[in-house]
């Protein structure tokens, strides 16, 4: 997800860039100082950010090169004729390519800036939670549609291995009756084998007995 806050504050946009006079823009950034601007000695104007990293680098006047020091540069003082040219300057804010319709004067743009970056941000945090909603709703219509899915499959699967279970119920009550034939046709096999046994010990039995008598009458002759 995006994050709300803003890498920076954005700048105001000039209503005229023609009716603002070429001494108000700053000489570093080539921009109107959004804050009280600074002059220093030989009354160039700059923003106090753009001048104090300038003068880091090099303690010169950055429009004639002239030396400087810090205690030189002063803010514009209020009600003075350049604080009223700059105050006066017309602006729209920095936001309102979102839809914000403010355009004031650049004195109150920052206190404006403050309150319209409260708005933005909430409506942007809006934005990106109806949006985050529409997103989600979108993925549950589509696990929603492949619950519905692998559903069908589970019951055609289910659905086929009963048949199967069905199949081979079938095949093992079939298995059985074979094998409780087989053991009945094995019992009766064992019993006609014992009588067979049994016959031939009487056969073997009556044929003693048999040559027996026939020794006997033999004898009485």
């Amino acid at each position: 997800m995006a994050s709300t806050e803003p890498a920076e504050t954005p700048p105001p946009i000039l209503v005229d860039e023609t009716r603002v006079s070429d001494e108000l823009i700053c000489g570093i950034c080539l921009s109107i100082p959004t804050d009280i601007p600074v002059m220093t000695p030989c009354e160039h104007i700059f923003c106090r950010d753009c001048l104090e990293q300038a003068m880091k680098l090099n303690k010169c006047c950055p429009n004639d090169r002239r030396p400087i020091s810090s205690t030189d540069v002063i803010p514009l003082e209020k009600g003075k004729l350049l604080w009223r040219m700059w105050a006066n300057i017309q602006v729209k804010c920095g936001n309102c390519g979102v839809g914000c319709p403010w355009k004031g004067t650049i004195v109150n743009h920052k206190e404006h800036t403050e309150y319209c970056l409260r708005v933005i941000l909430a409506n942007n945090k809006y934005d990106l939670l109806a949006n985050e909603c529409k997103k989600l709703k979108k993925e549950c219509h589509l696990l929603a549609a492949k619950n519905a899915e692998l559903k069908e499959e589970k019951d055609a699967e289910c659905s086929k291995l009963k048949k199967e279970c069905n199949l081979l119920a079938a095949e093992n009550a079939h298995l059985k009756a074979k094998t409780s034939t087989f053991k009945k046709f094995k019992k009766e096999r064992r019993q006609l084998v014992e009588e067979i046994e049994k016959l031939k010990e009487e056969k073997k039995t009556l044929k003693n007995s048999l040559s027996l008598l026939i020794g006997a009458r033999e004898k009485n002759k």
